[in-house]
């Protein structure tokens, strides 16, 4: 499990995340991890429905390898290996 930092903070944890370049068309495409621009993994996102109701989902999120890298826009982050069990641990103390 990876935590996902960007600008200093904790944005979530992610089990899988794939590792992505821009391709000449514009398009994130997955690649090898040693040819990676970027990543892409899924974080919680917080939705409000249209009834007032508050929902927690699942969001593709983006993330550039470092600054100027895929289309420049996308925040900078990066990714700390974390033992699963040893968070689980964490969360229960």
């Amino acid at each position: 499990m990876y935590k996902v930092i960007s600008d200093g903070e904790l944005k979530g944890y992610a089990d899988a995340p794939v590792y992505i370049l821009l391709h000449s068309n514009g398009c994130y495409v997955p690649c090898d991890e040693k040819d990676a621009e970027g990543i892409c993994v899924k974080l919680p996102t917080t939705v409000e429905t249209e009834d007032g109701e508050t929902i927690q989902t699942l969001t593709d999120t983006v993330f550039a390898l470092k600054d100027g890298a895929l289309h420049g826009t996308e925040p900078v982050a990066t990714l700390e290996w974390i033992d699963g069990a040893m968070l689980l641990n964490m969360m229960g103390s």
